[in-house]
């Protein structure tokens, strides 16, 4: 109804603030709102199981049980063994590849063709895990806003930011380098670690699941061109004090 779109009853009250909360109990929360909500909305028109309806339609199936829980219910004992055996082979691919990785990067000093681009990428794929878990430990400030902030995702836009400004940098100091080596690192810096420490998959995720969760706020225009905008700026500003 023509109320229910502009957020007022008949009587002339405006219960915008109560719709957002039912909203974000709903399609956010995954909860049912609170029983003073749910009076608002009936009185105000508005039509919940709608959203009850389109929260359901979208959300995800469920997993079915796999081999590793089969065998968790039947053996306690499973799951710690499972562990031990992921962590010894994972560990031993990890040093199996840096090492190869390391020993590329050296054997690689050699005077032959094309060894620049050939050192950049086996040392950028040796910077690239540390820009990866410090996106991963940034991930823990996302939700952590509160009252109109608790919709933004901080810690991706502090990742995208910190990678625009790393990013920004390594090529500012590399076209200051004065060596092949020196160029080589700045390189990998800007290709491996800030490369991996931006996120354009997660950004654009963030994006659609705002303009999908709160359809009646610009919240995700506001969130995609802020860090567009903001990522230019720092970087644009590094560049700039570290090139001169």
């Amino acid at each position: 109804t023509d109320a229910h779109r502009n957020h007022r009853v008949s009587a002339g009250g405006s219960f915008s603030k109560e719709l957002r909360e039912i909203e974000h109990t709903i399609l956010v929360r995954d909860e049912e709102p609170r029983e003073e909500l749910l009076q608002i909305a009936r009185d105000a028109g508005w039509d919940v199981d709608a959203l009850r309806n389109w929260k359901s339609a979208t959300r995800d199936p469920p997993l079915n049980e796999n081999e590793c829980e089969m065998a968790q219910k039947q053996d306690p004992t499973w799951t710690a063994r499972c562990c031990d055996v992921e962590l010894i082979a994972y560990s031993v691919v990890h040093v199996a590849l840096t090492g190869l990785l390391v020993w590329g990067t050296i054997v690689l000093d050699s005077p032959i063709p094309y060894k620049v681009a050939y050192r950049t990428s086996l040392l950028s794929m040796l910077l690239a895990p540390f820009g990866t878990l410090m996106r991963w430990r940034l991930s823990r400030f996302n939700g952590i806003g509160r009252s109109r902030w608790e919709w933004m995702p901080f810690g991706t836009f502090l990742a995208n930011m910190l990678g625009s400004i790393f990013s920004l940098l390594a090529i500012g100091l590399g076209l200051r380098a004065s060596t092949d080596m020196h160029r080589v690192w700045w390189a990998s810096v800007k290709g491996g670690f800030a490369g991996s420490l931006s996120t354009t998959s997660t950004f654009i995720v963030e994006t659609e699941q705002l303009s999908r969760a709160y359809p009646r706020h610009a919240w995700a225009f506001f969130y995609s061109i802020g860090s567009v905008v903001c990522g230019c700026i720092l970087g644009i500003l590094t560049y700039v004090w570290f090139a001169r």
